[in-house]
């Protein structure tokens, strides 16, 4: 199986454990249970991937170094992020108090990881981070070409 494979077999077989084992009077949310912890768990190799992956492809293109470098940095924290939070709320926050607190950090992140990705792969302003090969400016439009 590729990496990708053996990531939504997992996360399959998690929400299907889920889904079958849970007792809702046991288990106050996801992440307070072995699937819960195998869930997050399972970003840590998948970080480890995408820093390999980030520094392999930026000594490749070494024009767009500095965009994955960037994209290394901010992902790596999008990444590690939930085991972060679930390790500090599992032994500071309270009961009643950790599955609001959870959730609102999980959402807060993955809003941030969008935000960034928005605003990274815009090519308006300045083409210098924008990781692709072609500057707008290179672009031509279907009109110019005397199609509608």
């Amino acid at each position: 199986l590729t990496f990708t494979g053996c990531f939504a077999l997992i996360v399959s077989v998690c929400i299907l454990w889920e889904s079958l084992v849970f007792d809702p009077a046991e288990v106050l949310y996801t992440y307070q249970s072995p699937p819960g912890y195998l869930l997050a768990a399972i970003h840590i190799p998948i970080w480890f991937y995408f820093v390999v992956s980030c520094l392999r492809t930026g000594m490749v293109h070494r024009r767009k170094a500095h965009f994955y470098l960037s994209l290394g940095c901010f992902f790596s924290l999008w990444l590690l992020a939930l085991p972060i939070i679930l390790i500090a709320a599992n032994t500071a926050l309270q009961d009643w108090i950790r599955l609001k607190t959870v959730t609102l950090v999980e959402q807060a992140v993955r809003v941030a990881g969008y935000i960034y990705m928005v605003v990274v792969f815009v090519p308006t302003h300045t083409n210098k981070h924008f990781p692709f090969h072609l500057r707008v400016t290179q672009v031509m439009s279907l009109n110019d070409k005397g199609q509608d």
